[in-house]
């Protein structure tokens, strides 16, 4: 008799255990591949491979897989500052059908130049949240690298077929990682910031300004610097 009382009474007990149980979410955490920024573009990468944005308002997205009878869902963004810990941002998307690109409803605040930003996102399902996913960082840079300095090598005058040699520096800025140049305003070439030197064959006769120009990671890109080769026949 005591046993059986002791069963029942176990059994109660766990009963009222289950009623207080954590649900468990329908959808994992988003993985990498499942985030990213557009407007503009970079993957989910932290750490000092970090992505640097040329705009301050980008657009964060997660992509829900859709299922056999995919449900609606809706996904929570949030975002930090990085040094300071911060929160600048938290909003949910729209609730829609699985199988697409989800973005917060509210659009981001506008972003500080030079500062780096965490954000993660987790899918809603109505009734519980996945856990969220690993955190995504990127840095603001809408600064553009100072002009490059350019020398040409011999110096002119110069005659069409011959060949010159182009010597490319930083202009001072730290973050260069390419250099482009061409003829008369357009970048018709470009090498990157570990090359510092071009050959070229000076294609026709004529008064012909050659520039050249720096790009920084965030893709932001320098004013010309230009200069005027005087080249016959």
């Amino acid at each position: 008799m005591r046993k059986r009382l002791l069963t029942a009474a176990l059994g109660l007990v766990m009963s009222g255990l289950g009623g207080t149980s954590v649900a468990h979410a329908t959808f994992p955490r988003p993985t990498v591949d499942q985030l990213a920024t557009i407007d503009p573009a970079s993957t989910c990468v932290r750490g000092e491979a970090r992505p640097s944005l040329a705009g301050t308002t980008p657009r964060l997205r997660a992509f829900v897989p859709a299922g056999e009878n995919p449900p609606s869902v809706s996904v929570q963004f949030r975002m930090v500052d990085l040094a300071s810990g911060q929160r600048v941002f938290t909003a949910s998307s729209p609730t829609m059908v699985t199988g697409v690109w989800f973005e917060p409803e509210t659009p981001l605040p506008e972003l500080t130049s030079g500062r780096s930003y965490s954000w993660q996102a987790r899918v809603f399902d109505g009734t519980t949240y996945s856990d969220w996913s690993r955190r995504c960082e990127f840095t603001v840079d809408i600064d553009r690298p100072n002009p490059p300095g350019l020398t040409v090598t011999p110096e002119g005058p110069y005659r069409v077929g011959q060949e010159i040699t182009l010597q490319f520096s930083d202009g001072g800025s730290s973050d260069v990682v390419r250099y482009g140049y061409g003829f008369f305003g357009s970048e018709t070439t470009s090498l990157p910031a570990g090359v510092t030197t071009a050959k070229l064959v000076l294609p026709f006769a004529g008064p012909i300004p050659l520039s050249a120009w720096s790009h920084d990671r965030a893709g932001n890109p320098s004013d010309a610097t230009t200069v005027d080769l005087r080249i016959s026949q």
